[in-house]
């Protein structure tokens, strides 16, 4: 292989995981998750696997997200919060 398509790898390739970690850092701050922080530096350090792993985790942190109580058809198995369980007599 040539020399600037080894540059060119140990480049690309860092940035690319670097930028899904940091993405993962956003996401799972927004969605409120707790270790946002490993999240980072999981995906950092496995790469794709990490990204693999997160993803799987992400899908349950928001299965066990509350259901407001005045949803009128909540998901099976969620759990109904007390937001909005006021009532108006």
């Amino acid at each position: 292989m040539e020399p600037i398509v080894l540059v060119g790898l140990f480049l690309v390739v860092p940035t690319i995981v670097i930028g899904a970690a940091f993405l993962v850092h956003q996401d799972a701050k927004r969605l409120g998750m707790d270790d946002y922080d490993r999240w980072f530096g999981i995906v950092v350090l496995t790469g794709g696997t990490g990204l693999l792993l997160y993803l799987l985790e992400r899908d349950d942190h928001e299965a066990e997200q509350t259901v407001p109580a005045d949803a009128e058809f909540p998901l099976p198995g969620a759990t109904v919060g007390e937001e909005g369980s006021e009532s108006n007599e």
